[in-house]
């Protein structure tokens, strides 16, 4: 799941004219780089991210299912375990969409700064 937000974030980032544009001007040396540059960026999305959406899930599974086992009758555990994994998925989407975004802004003011 967070490979697959990792990837629908760097849409923004990874445009077919850009990419065009490097093979143009460097050929498969450019692809290679931009290649290079797209895995870094979700490799650092994985490192930054991964814990913290799995650490979220071990918590919340052993939760939810106690509640299951104990006040819900086994034919709507399927729907119950839908809506908890859908609030935690869109809870753990929002936290990474929102610290992505504030390293963006940390990397804007630190290229501002004079050396």
């Amino acid at each position: 799941m967070v490979g697959y937000i990792a990837l629908i974030s760097m849409v923004p980032t990874v445009s077919v004219a850009r990419i065009m544009h490097r093979f143009s001007k460097e050929g498969l040396d450019g692809l290679k780089d931009e290649y290079r540059r797209i895995a870094g960026a979700v490799g650092s999305a994985y490192q930054k991210s991964l814990f913290a959406v799995m650490k979220s899930s071990w918590i919340t599974t052993p939760i939810a299912m106690a509640i299951a086992q104990n006040y819900l009758s086994p034919n709507i555990w399927v729907v119950f375990f839908n809506v908890v994994y859908f609030v935690l998925g869109t809870y753990n989407n929002t936290l990474v969409k929102i610290s992505r975004k504030q390293q963006q802004i940390e990397e804007k003011a630190a290229d501002k700064e004079p050396v």
